[in-house]
């Protein structure tokens, strides 16, 4: 209910246990036949977790070993892998001071980089409304700097105005909720009808 109204001050939290188990961030990360594992300045070797599927919860396919998430923040209370913490962002994790600017700064600039050398125009932005909201305006806002008349589309599974403030021109990966159940489609319908649909979109079953 918190995160639907959008509120993530003082998101819940996981166990103080599995808080326990995060460090602060590795020094160098080495790779071997058993995966990639970080190491501290004490000299402890540590475990780089992998990423995951968050949705469905008992999604069926295997776990994601061979990546990671990049850390978008470094704070010294939010060391831990959480939806508050690589989803729906804390605010007191999200303040300016504790961003890693040098990343953000790599992410803004990598649609405009092939803006310039292969000369593309347009960008799908998958997972884009999982980015702090500031980073995902400002990735809108460099893309539009570069190339003004470029098309911005974003994966998200809702179709409202905020798609439209942030600066996207279409919305793809709302369907699958709603094309699979009688009701739900037939609302969907009437609010096409109506004209009740603030941007673009793809009536695409999935993204």
């Amino acid at each position: 209910h918190q995160v639907e109204e959008r509120n993530f001050i003082s998101l819940p939290e996981p166990s103080e246990e599995y808080r326990n188990l995060f460090t602060s961030p590795p020094s160098t990360v080495i790779v071997d036949d058993k995966g990639p594992k970080g190491l501290l300045p004490d000299g402890r070797v540590v475990r780089i977790p992998g990423a995951f599927a968050d949705w469905p919860v008992d999604d069926p396919q295997p776990a994601w070993s061979d990546v990671t998430y990049v850390k978008l923040h470094d704070h010294p209370h939010f060391r831990y892998m959480a939806y508050n913490t690589i989803r729906m962002f804390d605010k007191a994790l999200d303040a300016p001071a504790y961003r890693q600017q040098s990343l953000w700064n790599t992410i803004t600039g990598l649609v405009p980089h092939f803006m310039r050398t292969l000369n593309i125009d347009g960008v799908m932005i998958d997972m884009g409304h999982a980015f702090p909201a500031d980073l995902r305006r400002r990735i809108v806002s460099e893309i539009r700097a570069t190339k003004p008349d470029a098309l911005v589309f974003e994966e998200n599974f809702t179709i409202d105005r905020r798609s439209v403030s942030d600066g996207y021109d279409g919305v793809i990966g709302y369907l699958p909720f709603d094309a699979w159940d009688v009701s739900r489609l037939r609302d969907f319908i009437e609010r096409l009808s109506n004209k009740d649909v603030a941007v673009r979109y793809f009536a695409t079953a999935e993204s």
